[in-house]
């Protein structure tokens, strides 16, 4: 349907063109945060980040990040997610508990030439990131498992 990038755009125009930002009715909280999951669990995207592109506040979206797991079931929800849910397909699994999580911290020094540099910066607007380090993450949680298919 569309590629990555494509459709992470689409996702983000979605919900401002839907105002689904706006309102607490499950209505418009359902697809909301069904969009909110995929972008946390298929693209990376941190609660920072999101909470930066929807304009709320990042506490409201530790639980509902994983409303597509544990609302997969509720007939309201399945109602009210139907049309996103077409549009951007997305199978959420078990969300695993924060302290489980395995995270290793690599610390890594990046030398740009100023071409580059304008293209992170750029990058960075397009996808709402306060630093460096967390562009540079979200490009490598987003991008790296395609560019390893690529090259075979």
């Amino acid at each position: 349907m569309f590629n990555n990038m494509e459709e992470e755009k689409q996702i983000l125009e979605y919900l401002e063109k839907k105002r689904l930002n706006k309102g607490r009715k499950r209505k418009i909280l359902d697809p909301r945060n069904y969009l909110i999951g995929v972008l946390y669990h298929k693209y990376g995207y941190t609660e920072k980040e999101i909470a930066f592109a929807i304009k709320r506040e990042r506490s409201s979206l530790t639980q509902v990040k994983n409303n597509g797991w544990y609302l997969k079931d509720d007939s309201d929800f399945i109602n009210n997610t139907k049309e996103v849910s077409k549009l951007f397909p997305h199978k959420f699994k078990k969300p695993m508990q924060d302290q489980a999580k395995p995270i290793r911290k690599v610390i890594v020094h990046v030398a740009l030439s100023p071409e580059n540099q304008l293209l992170l910066d750029e990058y960075q607007c397009k996808i709402g990131t306060f630093r460096k380090s967390s562009t540079i993450t979200h490009l490598l949680n987003t991008h790296l498992r395609q560019i390893l298919k690529d090259y075979g």
